[in-house]
């Protein structure tokens, strides 16, 4: 993670990933920019198949959580779409395997503000914390330069 700016993948940490869940807030039916430019910046990966198989229920018929504990995590962010299906799942999922979850709300979206609002008040306390990005991003960096 750099000192500073916004946290960044490189080419291979996605080809090398257990799962790949991604989600963007749209507007009138567009992407936000930065969604689109990480998929024009990484369309030959795409082309080429190199992420082909990467399942987005994050826990299901994966070994990400072998993964996980192996290295010694034990707490997650998670962001995506649909906030009311995927998201949601990954969350409790999470929770009831142990993690401490951490759900980043302006890093999720579904069909309708009240629909993502309500799931939203549904997880909160009860199976994660809720964040947003910008909080997420200074907590991690606090406690990578503490170490």
């Amino acid at each position: 993670m750099p000192g500073e700016g916004p946290p960044y993948v490189e080419l291979a940490d996605l080809e090398q990933c257990a799962g790949l869940a991604l989600g963007s807030p749209t507007r009138f039916g567009n992407m936000a920019a930065a969604l689109k430019y990480f998929f024009d910046g990484t369309s030959k990966l795409w082309v080429s198949a190199a992420l082909a198989g990467k399942p987005g229920g994050v826990f299901t018929s994966t070994n990400l959580e072998y993964i996980l504990r192996n290295m010694g995590i034990t707490g997650l962010f998670v962001c995506g779409v649909y906030t009311n299906e995927c998201v949601s799942t990954t969350v409790r999922d999470a929770s009831d395997r142990g993690f401490y979850t951490t759900l980043i709300n302006d890093g999720c979206a579904t069909v309708t503000p009240e629909l993502h609002n309500a799931t939203i008040r549904t997880l909160k306390d009860r199976y994660c914390r809720v964040l947003t990005a910008d909080q997420a991003v200074k907590e991690t960096r606090q406690a990578v330069t503490s170490e």
